[in-house]
């Protein structure tokens, strides 16, 4: 049912809405709301309204309508023990769960929030294998730093700092040597790369092979909750072998 004059697409598993217990008599929505604010037919979002000022088969002002997205979820999580950098995680999971489910949430998540990263700078590492690089009897490969952009030059020196702070790189002297490249990401920050090609052509490769994507789906057949992580600076997670330092000098 669609009581608006433009077409809207409902796609399959879409959800558009929730139901919940009320205390008091509920007001129809479309008695409330003004239907000819268009941005009001297509986010997801939580109205309170003024009952001072409803006039049943009347729309409201754009200021008379307060919209609360996350107020209840955030309460949720204040009267429970969750981590701090969890809270968010646990209020895109709480709604729809029973008080019991969402008390066993708050316990999983306490129980495994070292798991999670509190921020961009809370990196984890791997002990489970260090990272090698083979150049056989290749000669040390030396390239000067580039020159940095003035605009840059502070950006550059912070993200060394800091690289330096959360352990991920040291300070060293080699004759192997690679520039520094700043790249631009999509949030606009600046990520801090270094440039390998001289260096990986004086690697020996490793062969690994690659699983077929059919194989994949079938050992995920018949289930019906998939879960995905997404690693906080995924690829400084893995340590190297101290005596191939010296070439992944900057």
């Amino acid at each position: 049912m669609n009581p608006y004059d433009s077409k809207n697409t409902l796609y399959q598993d879409t959800v558009i809405g929730s139901a919940e217990v009320v205390e008091h008599e509920p007001k129809i929505l479309l008695e409330c709301e003004n239907t000819l604010e268009v941005n009001n037919h297509n986010a997801m979002r939580r109205l309170k309204f003024h009952d001072s000022n409803i006039v049943s088969g009347k729309g409201v002002s754009k200021e008379e309508i307060i919209r609360n997205l996350t107020h209840k979820e955030k309460e949720i999580a204040e009267t429970r023990n969750v981590p701090v950098h969890l809270k968010d995680m646990f209020q895109n999971i709480a709604p729809g769960h029973s008080e019991t489910e969402k008390d066993a949430i708050v316990d999983i998540l306490n129980k495994y929030s070292d798991t999670f990263s509190k921020d961009e700078t809370d990196l984890g590492r791997t002990s489970l294998i260090e990272f090698c690089i083979e150049t056989g009897e290749a000669k040390p490969i030396k390239q000067p730093p580039r020159r940095v952009h003035m605009a840059s030059a502070g950006e550059e020196k912070k993200l060394i700092d800091q690289m330096i702070n959360q352990g991920i790189i040291q300070k060293s002297t080699s004759p192997w040597s690679s520039p520094l490249v700043l790249v631009l990401k999509k949030n606009g920050k600046v990520r801090a790369c270094c440039d390998f090609r001289i260096l990986n052509r004086a690697t020996k490769p490793e062969a690994w092979p690659i699983p077929r994507i059919q194989d994949c789906l079938d050992t995920v057949a018949g289930g019906f909750i998939f879960s995905t992580f997404d690693l906080t600076s995924g690829f400084i997670r893995f340590p190297l072998e101290k005596r191939i330092f010296p070439k992944l000098h900057l």
